[in-house]
């Protein structure tokens, strides 16, 4: 079973975790996107994120995917775009894997289900490394973006292990 977790931006990545029936991770995995690789106007951009994601959800088959929502505060110009990138993300899902359960989290709930204190990259990468089960799947070459999408994905492994019954009713939808 998998999970997949995105924090979007101009860098979106998508972290993807695989679970075993038990809710233990066998493999964490990154699928990074860099907007600015991709020139044209930001329709064109979010139909190439459309693909993107697309290609992943349907090559992956996710029983969830959770997205980093977009907040108002320090780039206030951004919080547009972002919920157009959220939103072509949420479109590309339903219209792949129409099951898939889709879930935003605050960047807030991602950084304190992993223990971070702060929005530092050192902090977020420090605070998923003292997670002993993704530990083994972690690089120190990985971005900010990379290691945001694992802590989402990991949001619903936490939620599932918390409440069982929602795992249940995810997983069989």
């Amino acid at each position: 079973m998998f999970i997949i977790g995105a924090d979007i931006g101009r860098s979106t990545s998508l972290g993807v975790i695989e679970l075993d029936d038990d809710l233990n991770i066998v493999d964490v995995d990154v699928n990074f996107f860099f907007m600015h690789d991709v020139g044209g106007s930001n329709v064109y951009k979010k139909s190439v994120l459309y693909d993107f994601v697309s290609e992943i959800v349907h090559e992956v088959r996710p029983v969830a995917f959770a997205i980093e929502a977009p907040f108002m505060s320090r780039f206030p110009k951004a919080f547009g775009l972002l919920s157009e990138f959220m939103s072509t993300i949420e479109l590309a899902i339903h219209n792949t894997e129409p099951n898939v359960i889709q879930y935003r989290v605050s960047p807030r709930e991602g950084k304190t289900i992993v223990g971070a204190k702060s929005d530092d990259k050192e902090d977020m990468y420090n605070a998923v490394m003292d997670i002993p089960e993704l530990r083994p799947f972690i690089r120190r070459d990985m971005n900010e973006h990379e290691i945001d999408s694992i802590a989402i994905a990991y949001w619903v492994v936490q939620r599932y292990r918390e409440e069982p019954a929602m795992y249940i009713v995810d997983r069989y939808k």
